[in-house]
């Protein structure tokens, strides 16, 4: 198993080019796209948003 402290402290010397170019070579490698990866988070989030909007209306139709 990787050594993760290790490897956070690696990557936290990168300058951004060089991070930039690291997550476009893992891309390519894993077949996935980051754009992706944040559109999920995204959706993810405004459902959670939606559904915490829909609850405090229900609270506030029982409490008053």
């Amino acid at each position: 198993m990787a050594d993760l402290a290790k490897l956070v402290d690696e990557l936290s010397g990168l300058t951004v080019l060089e991070a930039a170019d690291l997550a476009k070579m893992l891309e390519e490698k894993w077949g996935v796209s980051a754009a992706a990866a944040v559109a999920v988070v995204a959706i993810s989030s405004a459902g959670c948003v939606r559904s915490s909007a829909m609850l405090t209306q229900v609270r506030r139709s029982f409490a008053g």
